[in-house]
């Protein structure tokens, strides 16, 4: 990116007239827009809130955003350092320091001569993500939000085979304990949900997905090297919580970046990630566990019978006295660590600085969007944001805790603001404009996450205890499942473009739900296997349709903690079906029936819900 000077000025403030031109129905709500001298049209659909762009307006710590052009006497810093408009150009004084230009204030009415107002910069933000299309930046916003996902994938299915393990005997694992082993992990991830959602509208998308990813690598890899069952415990529910945060958050950020037509299907390539978590999980125990793994148990075995032969046969470990669980569980923490890194060299979300009143630092974000896409001519595509850009510094989040307090006082802080702005946030969730789509996907995430958390987690359990036969490799058969999911990826890409996310949701969970029911009819390996399979593929699309749509039915400011509280509510079920499923052991009725029932249930609200296909996001 150029440095600080006339090329900026030359990029965000060229010749009036060059480029694009905009026209605006705002009776019919459709916009019709040339983009950037391409000459193509294109035309913007209804927004998905019932209101026009322009009905919105942004006041937020980044100063009042009012229409008009910003004259001399319009625009200054807080030190009282002048920014001066030379027609289509900028002067600024003492050249040679570098200046926060977020606290610019923009003044006066809309006078007809450019003037962008915050409503006017959102529909432009739009407009530079279609011109953008998708491109080198698009491809690797994709793998780093994709490997985000695989690594809460990886995180959240290990402990599946965690307690198939010796870790039974290390940890003294019983039915009871591994049914709260499980939910604890779903616990941490409810809160961290509303907690992490409700911050990333408050400090950014990048900061605080980067430090939920932290909170989850940490304690999964410090989970690999404890003894007691309580700390433990412990450390898994802490890992949950920076999972929960990180589900719902990565999906935000990218959505963010993304253009509208293309948005769906983009989206669901990210959701796809989760079968390569899956897979990679999997695959590891496969390579790691299997071959070193204790016969199962006999039928009628208590957890004392079945460690005196596990330790009579010195079986499970990896070298001299390391569980090969231990190795597992620290290999599935390294996801987390590299997409950790990996975000700290990304920027911040535009579309998060533009609501929250920061467009000089929008667009320093779309000019390295646009470039990396391939788009040169950036400038006419940047003159609505008004900002001159004065350095090529990373993109900072707005929060900064005061000099005067310690670092700790100033967690404290943030957090009491984060909890506050989620008790505003979620009063306006559930107010009258936006109750009913949040309450149907309340219903549609509780059901989804009963269903299919409950039965992945328990099934390894199920085929342990004589689901499958005796000869019969648990991680073998996991890792075919996981591939499973390819098929239900491929077919979720192809009809988001054609019926829309709403319909490949009801389809995919009333699919699912039936197919829950076959394994009633099976009684050898190879059904047990094909029934996993079918299983899996077939909720996967779910999963990525209602992924999209929880990110798509909410606007900017809200769409972070909107994403984790309908996670968070997710997890309440996945926590009651795994306390409840770990009570019946390896006995199948109960269980399947109470999944089938959930997924159906989730299937039904889903025809309820507004059809967001092509529609723009705000």
């Amino acid at each position: 990116m150029d440095k600080a000077g006339g090329d900026d000025s030359s990029l965000l403030f060229p010749s009036e007239g060059a480029g694009s031109s905009s026209s605006t129905d705002h009776e019919g709500g459709s916009v019709t827009r040339a983009v950037a001298n391409s000459g193509e049209q294109f035309e913007e659909p209804p927004t998905m809130f019932g209101q026009e762009a322009e009905d919105r307006e942004v006041d937020h710590r980044g100063g009042a955003m009012r229409g008009g052009r910003a004259s001399p006497s319009d625009v200054t810093f807080n030190d009282g350092e002048a920014v001066t408009l030379l027609g289509e150009g900028v002067s600024v004084a003492e050249p040679s320091q570098h200046r926060e230009m977020d606290n610019l204030i923009l003044d006066g009415p809309g006078d007809g001569r450019g003037g962008s107002s915050g409503s006017d910069l959102t529909v432009a933000l739009d407009r530079v993500l279609e011109a953008a299309g998708v491109g080198r930046f698009t491809y690797t916003l994709l793998a780093l939000c994709g490997l985000a996902n695989a690594a809460d994938a990886v995180e959240i299915l290990a402990i599946s085979f965690v307690i198939t393990t010796t870790a039974e005997c290390d940890l003294w694992l019983t039915d009871t304990r591994k049914g709260w082993l499980t939910a604890t992990l779903f616990i941490g991830m409810m809160v961290g949900g509303l907690f992490w959602g409700s911050a990333s509208d408050l400090y950014g998308r990048k900061r605080v997905l980067a430090t939920a990813l932290a909170v989850n690598a940490i304690f999964g890899m410090a989970s690999a090297f404890v003894s007691s069952f309580a700390v433990f415990l412990s450390f898994r529910l802490l890992s949950g919580i920076g999972i929960g945060g990180s589900i719902p958050i990565l999906f935000t950020y990218c959505s963010e970046f993304l253009p509208a037509s293309k948005r769906g299907m983009l989206l669901t390539i990210v959701a796809s990630f989760w079968m390569v978590g899956a897979m990679a999980v999997a695959g590891t125990a496969w390579a790691v566990v299997s071959p070193r793994s204790c016969p199962r148990p006999l039928d009628g075995d208590t957890l004392e019978q079945t460690c005196a032969k596990e330790r009579a046969l010195h079986c499970g470990m990896a070298w001299d006295d390391v569980p090969t669980w231990r190795v597992f569980l620290a290999l599935s923490a390294v996801p987390a660590v590299v997409a950790t890194i990996w975000l700290y060299f990304s920027p911040e979300s535009a579309r998060w600085y533009v609501v929250n009143g920061k467009p000089a630092k929008a667009a320093r974000v779309l000019r390295r969007l646009l470039h990396g896409n391939g788009v040169r001519d950036v400038g006419d595509l940047l003159h609505p944001f008004l900002r001159p850009v004065i350095d090529d510094r990373a993109a900072e989040p707005s929060y900064t805790a005061p000099a005067s307090r310690s670092n700790s006082a100033a967690l404290i802080a943030m957090m009491d603001q984060s909890f506050q702005a989620l008790r505003v946030q979620l009063s306006e969730l559930f107010g009258r404009k936006l109750r009913r789509n949040m309450l149907l996907l309340t219903g549609i995430w509780f059901g989804l996450s009963f269903g299919f958390y409950g039965l992945s987690i328990w099934l390894p359990t199920f085929f342990r205890k004589g689901g499958i036969d005796d000869d019969a490799n648990i991680y073998e058969i996991s890792f075919y499942v996981s591939v499973s999911n390819l098929p239900g990826n491929l077919a979720c890409l192809w009809a988001l473009d054609r019926i829309g996310s709403k319909a490949t949701l009801a389809i995919s969970m009333w699919t699912s739900a039936a197919s829950v029911l076959t394994i009633f009819a099976v009684h050898s390996s190879t059904g047990t296997t094909v029934f996993s399979c079918a299983f899996s593929g077939l909720s996967v699309a779910g999963w990525n349709s209602l992924d999209v749509l929880s990110a798509e039915l909410f606007p900017t400011e809200l769409r972070g903690t909107a994403f984790g509280a309908l996670a968070g509510f997710g997890r309440v079920g996945a926590v009651v079906a795994n306390v409840l499923f770990g009570s019946f052991g390896g006995h199948a009725a109960v269980p399947l029936v109470l999944a089938s029932a959930a997924i159906g249930m989730g299937a039904t609200l889903a025809l309820f819900l507004p059809s967001t296909k092509g529609a723009f996001i705000h």
